[in-house]
Order: C-alpha cells, then structure tokens, then sequence
C-alpha cells in the first residue's frame, strides 16, 4: 500500500509504463530523551563491516569491532578538502581506537559522512552507504 502511495505512473506510448517511486525520508527527534529505538546501520562490503547507530545531536557512533578498509583511495592521500578526515584516520590509528583495521572501541563521529570516509578511505555520502541493519 505504501509503495503505491508514493509511486506515479507515466504513460509514455502505448504498452511502455515508466514508474518512479519517491524517495521518502524520516527523521526521528529523540529531544536528549532515552526512547529505546536503537536503529543500527550497516556498511558492508567484501572487506569491510561496520555497525553505527545516531547517537544525538545527529552524531553518529561506530560500534567496536566494526572493520574498516585497509587501504584508502588515491584521492584520499591528496584532496585538500579530506585533510582534516585523513588526519583524523590516522589519529585514530595511531591512538589504537583503530587496531589492525578493527575498532577497539565504540567511535563518536560528527555525521554518517565522516564515519563513512574515515571507514572507506576516500570520500563518501554516509545516508547513502549505510543501511538500516
């Protein structure tokens, strides 16, 4: 019922549809209250796996024991706007939250897009690489 509801039919010519669905979003206010709702969200792929969740404040927190890619992009190394996520990759590195490309710990991230880029190595949209676990 609700794909119907947010979809629209065109005819183009006799015995062709074309069907586009509308892209819905919603957004959930937890108001710094505990409302136990505890969506996670997974980015996976062959040598990646990790498990985040909204934490508040539109944070995003990266589960321990979520693993990362172990190589960055080319790009990653030289784009002066991925400076401070490259930085901060390598902090984390460096300060053992990341050990042999797994977190040791549960992350706080600013956004899904930074916990995205520091994950994938190179620069990424986190509303579209994760998915609601």
């Amino acid at each position: 019922k609700d794909f119907f509801k947010n979809t629209h039919i065109h005819y183009n010519e006799p015995q062709t549809v074309e069907i586009k669905t509308v892209e819905t979003k919603v957004k959930i206010e937890n108001n710094g209250k505990n409302n136990n709702l505890n969506i996670q969200y997974r980015l996976h792929s062959d040598d990646i796996n990790a498990i985040g969740f909204f934490s508040g404040n539109s944070n995003f927190t990266i589960l321990k024991g979520s693993k990362i890619r172990s190589s960055v992009s080319p790009n990653f190394n030289t784009n002066p706007q991925l400076q401070s996520q490259r930085k901060l990759r390598n902090e984390l590195i460096r300060t053992g939250k990341i050990s042999n490309n797994v977190f040791t710990t549960n992350y706080e991230f600013s956004s899904p897009s930074q916990a995205a880029t520091i994950i994938l190595g190179r620069a990424a949209n986190g509303n579209k690489e994760f998915n609601i676990k």
